[in-house]
């Protein structure tokens, strides 16, 4: 059915499996206004199988779900682990998701004409997967669908990310790499990109802010790329 979870934020403080029983069946219709519908603060959590709709667009901080962080809004740190959002539909929204997480997995989810970017990688550890998902933006918008950005004092992400198997119409760029100086420069980041199908404004997989290219071995200790994944 429809429900509406009105403008509080909802906290998910446990280990838990939230399942709805399809996008088309199950839909949730948040008012969060300058915060998220869902805050995660809790690891091996899954939502999965629903649509969350947030009315608001334009608001800084109107987010889906948001994965918290221990620690100060000055010193952000990890603090969770294997989160795993599946099959869900995000409409509207100044962003969707906010990641402050380790071992996160994004698959199979609708991102629908978010005003702003559609996932922002704060800070993100062990084997981050975004695959298999669908994102539009008819009004070029933000700074990519997936945009990794921080600020001073945050976490410094290591590991894998993956992104593989999404499909991208519309929007600024896929990618933007806009905190690669928050990225573990002794451990780096292995970038794997490909299969993903990209298409309108400038067909770019990846935007690295501020520099014209990232040498590899910098913060990346290698970046995997077929097909239309081009930088």
């Amino acid at each position: 059915g429809t429900f509406d979870i009105g403008s509080d934020t909802i906290a998910v403080n446990k280990e838990v499996t939230i399942k709805g029983q399809g996008k088309d069946v199950t839909i949730l219709n948040s008012t969060a206004t300058g915060k998220a519908a869902f805050s995660i603060q809790a690891s091996n959590v899954t939502i999965e199988n629903m649509t969350i709709n947030q009315s608001d667009t334009t608001t800084s901080d109107t987010l889906h779900i948001a994965i918290a962080y221990t620690g100060t809004y000055a010193s952000p740190t990890v603090a969770y682990s294997g989160v795993t959002l599946q099959d869900l539909k995000f409409t509207g929204g100044k962003y969707s998701v906010s990641v402050y997480a380790e071992d996160l997995t994004i698959d199979s989810c609708e991102f629908s004409e978010q005003g702003s970017s559609a996932i922002l990688l704060y800070c993100v550890k062990g084997d981050t997967r975004i695959t298999n998902n669908t994102f539009t933006q008819t009004v070029p918008n933000g700074q990519g669908f997936i945009y990794g950005t921080t600020a001073s004092g945050n976490d410094l992400s290591s590991g894998t990310l993956t992104l593989s198997g999404n499909t991208a119409s519309g929007g600024r760029c896929f990618y933007h790499c806009n905190n690669q100086d928050y990225i573990d420069t002794t451990t780096k980041l292995t970038l794997e990109i490909a299969g993903n199908e990209i298409t309108g404004y400038n067909n770019k997989a990846i935007v690295f802010a501020g520099h014209s290219d990232i040498p590899l071995g910098t913060v990346f200790n290698s970046v995997a790329k077929i097909g239309r994944a081009h930088v």
